[in-house]
Order: structure tokens, then sequence, then C-alpha cells
């Protein structure tokens, strides 16, 4: 959770003061966000070359029953994998606002729809895991499901807007902002929203367990 409200359009384009998925909050017809303080990513890679989060059973090799730490550190672990994705969606969406060339615009089509299926991935994986002694963790985990959720139908929507783009909807210097990108823009808001839900229930879990405190502009 490419964490992931919107401002529409680009210009001078940084990826602080961003919403979700890296729009300026003072476009018109956006949803307005908070600014961006997220940690940097790597662009993400395949989803099969990924680390898979532990589940909470029993470790094999100990066989000792799960603790909240292990818990705790399997919904870590697909926090890590989030915040792998977000630069490569933010940089998507740009690249297609600025319709660079056909090229990079299918290519951008491409990023985003593949990180809106590793975060319904995501969303599997998180439903697949036991926080039963975590205090306070499903609660967290339902956010961080609702924000994970969005942050995919955003990417999907963008993705569609980019197809557009490429298929001669747009001129070098700027692409149309179309329906599929108001419906991105209000689904990374929604997605913005959730994951500052998050954070402010998963960071003192976090810091029981001895685990990274988390942005919402990094998710």
């Amino acid at each position: 959770m490419v964490v992931v409200g919107v401002g529409l359009g680009f210009g001078a384009v940084r990826l602080m003061d961003r919403d979700d998925d890296g729009r300026d909050p003072a476009a018109a017809g956006s949803v307005s966000a908070a600014p961006s303080t997220g940690r940097g990513q790597q662009p993400s890679g395949e989803q099969g070359s990924r680390p898979t989060a532990s589940s909470a059973a029993p470790s094999p090799s100990t066989g000792l029953p799960a603790t909240a730490g292990d818990q705790a550190r399997a919904v870590d672990e697909l926090l890590e994998e989030s915040a792998d994705d977000r630069e490569t969606v933010v940089n998507a969406v740009q690249a297609v606002d600025g319709c660079v060339s056909p090229r990079a615009v299918e290519a951008a089509a491409d990023d985003l729809s593949a990180a809106a299926g590793r975060r319904e991935d995501l969303v599997r994986r998180l439903d697949g895991l036991e926080l039963d002694l975590v205090s306070g963790g499903a609660a967290a985990a339902a956010e961080l499901r609702a924000a994970w959720s969005h942050s995919a139908d955003a990417d999907r929507a963008y993705a569609a807007w980019a197809a557009t783009a490429a298929d001669g909807g747009c001129a070098p210097g700027g692409a149309p902002h179309d329906a599929d990108y108001y419906r991105g823009g209000s689904s990374s808001a929604k997605a913005t929203k959730a994951k500052k839900s998050f954070v402010r229930l998963w960071n003192p879990i976090a810091d029981e367990h001895g685990l990274e405190a988390r942005s919402a502009y990094a998710l």
C-alpha cells in the first residue's frame, strides 16, 4: 500500500508534497492531499522475485508456536514489499502526464497494471495472516487492506488512462485528463486516507516489537 489526496497536473514535479500516487494537490478537479514525506524506494521488480511474507504458523525449524512478534513481522515484510512499488507508480503517472513519447507511455501503462496486480496480491496475503496475538493488529490490518485495495483501483484507472494516451490520445507535453485519470485520483485519495489511519495504528505496534515505523507516503 504504489501508500497511494490527489492533485492533478505536473509542471515541476517532485515526489514530496504528493498524494498516494504522486499528483500535485493544487490542480483542478482533484482531491487534496497531505505532503509526502515517504522514504526513498527502489523501482519494483517482477513479483516472483520478491520475498514472501511469513505466515503466523509455527516455525518448522523450531516447532515453537508463533508469537505476537512473529505475527507483526509477517505484516512488516508485506509493508517492505509495498514500499518498493511506490516510486514505480509515481514515475509512471508522471511519464503519462508529460506524454514524453509513445514508448514511454506504453511502458508506464504496463508498470501501472503490474503494480495493481502486486497490490492485489498483497491484499490476498494480508488476508491470510493471523494477527490474533497482536494487540490492535486486526484494526490496523483492516485499514491496510483498504489502503492497498484503493491503491490497486487507482493503478488500474491510471493504466487505462495511459492506454488511451498511448493510443494517440496525447501529444508531447501533456496527456488529456479523462474520466479514468480522475477516477484514479479519487481512488488514490482514498488510499492515502486509509494509509494515514493505518500508520497511526501500526507504528505503536511496530515500536512494541522493534520494527520500523512507517509513513503513509511510503506504502
